[in-house]
This record gives C-alpha cells, sequence and structure tokens, in this order.
C-alpha cells in the first residue's frame, strides 16, 4: 500500500481519497489481513453492542465452518469460490472457546444453538437469525454492514 505523507502532517480524508482511488482493491486487502481482524472484530463488536461485557475471553469462529462437507447443491459454490469468503471478516465473529468447540464444522442451523449460549451479543444476534443457512450472500452482507460501521468510525474519529 502507497503512503501518502508529506511536511510532517497527515490528511486522513484525503490520504484514505488517494489511497482508494490508487489502489482499486485496497478495501479487499485491508480486510484480508488476518492479524488484523481480531482487531477489526473487537472494534465493530464494540460499536455495534455498546453495551457488551468486555472481561470475555474468546476465539475467532467461522460462522461458515473452514471445512465442510462440500455436497453438491449445499452452498452453490464450490471450495475455490469458498475460501476468500470464508476467511473474510464477514464471516468470522467472537465466540467463547468451549462454545466454539461445541460449534466445530457444524453447519448454521446447529451452531446457532451454541451461540444462543455465548455472552457475546453478536452470537446471541446471530442465533436468532431467521434464516436456516450461512451463505455467501450472507457473508456478502455483512462483510458490507462491518466494513461501513468502520469506514463511518474512522471517518468520525480519524
Amino acid at each position: 500500500m502507497l503512503l501518502y505523507y508529506e511536511k510532517g502532517e497527515i490528511d486522513f480524508q484525503t490520504d484514505t481519497q488517494q489511497i482508494l482511488e490508487n489502489e482499486p482493491h485496497f478495501k479487499e486487502q485491508f480486510f484480508k489481513g488476518n492479524k488484523l481482524i481480531p482487531s477489526l472484530l473487537t472494534l465493530n463488536l464494540y460499536l455495534k453492542y455498546p453495551e457488551q461485557e468486555t472481561n470475555i475471553l474468546g476465539e475467532i469462529e467461522h460462522i461458515f465452518p473452514k471445512t465442510t462437507n462440500w455436497r453438491k447443491n449445499y452452498t452453490g459454490w464450490d471450495k475455490e469460490e469458498a475460501r476468500p469468503l470464508i476467511e473474510s471478516i464477514g464471516n468470522k465473529m467472537w465466540l467463547e472457546k468451549k462454545l466454539n468447540i461445541k460449534a466445530s464444522n457444524g453447519y448454521f442451523d446447529d451452531k446457532k444453538v451454541e451461540y444462543e449460549k455465548s455472552k457475546f451479543l453478536e452470537a446471541q444476534d446471530l442465533a436468532k437469525y431467521p434464516k436456516n443457512d450461512w451463505l455467501k450472500e450472507d457473508i456478502e452482507a455483512r462483510n458490507g454492514e462491518i466494513y461501513q460501521r468502520l469506514k463511518a468510525f474512522f471517518e468520525k474519529n480519524l
């Protein structure tokens, strides 16, 4: 990524615009950073749920499992197409380790039972998700929601 820094000052609004204009895949690359995703998920969690307890230990849960039984007609997408979506921020959330182990690589409808027991408010909300499956369009929609929330936060605070 290019660094836009002149005269010892940073203008986040102008610099961000230049980055987005000059690097069309910035958003995708930014949200693929595996080391950055836990921090961004934490920020997203507290922005979306200001009342969230802060003393809960958790780990990253893949809502659509990293490993799955790729049955034909289940997802409508193949393993190669799914890989970037599975690793995207829209497919990840915080969950207590015990619950994450129990949810394991199960299908979404089964995982919702474990999400319901979580102290993470986002997991509790996903337990109430009206659909029984978590698929490509759900991940893409959540990617967009998280991106917009974080973008608004950074625009306001940086």
